[in-house]
């Protein structure tokens, strides 16, 4: 089984939080990775949406759980 067979048969369908978008883009590529599989995915940034505009440009956001300017606990237990 391959790396990406193994990722995909694990994480199909789940739920996944991304702790922190970034502003270089990685994390909007993580997100639209799992997207792919199926995920449902949720966002936290410490940085605003504005702060965030070029990373959050390269989402389809529909479906998207996000959460801007702090970490809140109830994301993460979610």
């Amino acid at each position: 089984m391959t790396g990406y067979e193994r990722i995909k048969q694990d994480f199909t369908g789940k739920k996944i939080l991304i702790l922190g978008l970034g502003v270089l883009g990685g994390g909007a590529d993580t997100v639209t990775f799992f997207q792919s599989l199926g995920c449902k995915v949720a966002i936290t940034d410490l940085r605003s949406a504005e702060e965030l505009s070029q990373s959050l440009a390269k989402l389809d956001l529909s479906g998207l759980d996000c959460t801007f300017g702090k970490h809140d606990p109830a994301d993460i237990t979610k």
